[in-house]
């Protein structure tokens, strides 16, 4: 499960919007690094990792799980 800003995702995969004005908080719950990116559509460059059972401040305007 992958919480951003508290809406959750069921078995995540793939590429989802972050916030447009303010940084996103995410909560990544699965087995994989969700990569947060500077663009939107996981554009741009890599940012961050959140690694499994962290929570962060995404700050990127996207992130990628697989």
């Amino acid at each position: 499960m992958l919480f951003i800003d508290r809406a959750p995702h069921q078995d995540p995969s793939g590429c989802f919007p972050l916030g447009d004005f303010a940084p996103s908080e995410v909560f990544n719950l699965t087995d994989g690094v969700a990569w947060v990116w500077s663009g939107p559509n996981c554009d741009g460059r890599v940012t961050q990792a959140i690694l499994p059972g962290q929570v962060a401040i995404g700050h990127g305007m996207s992130l990628f799980i697989e």
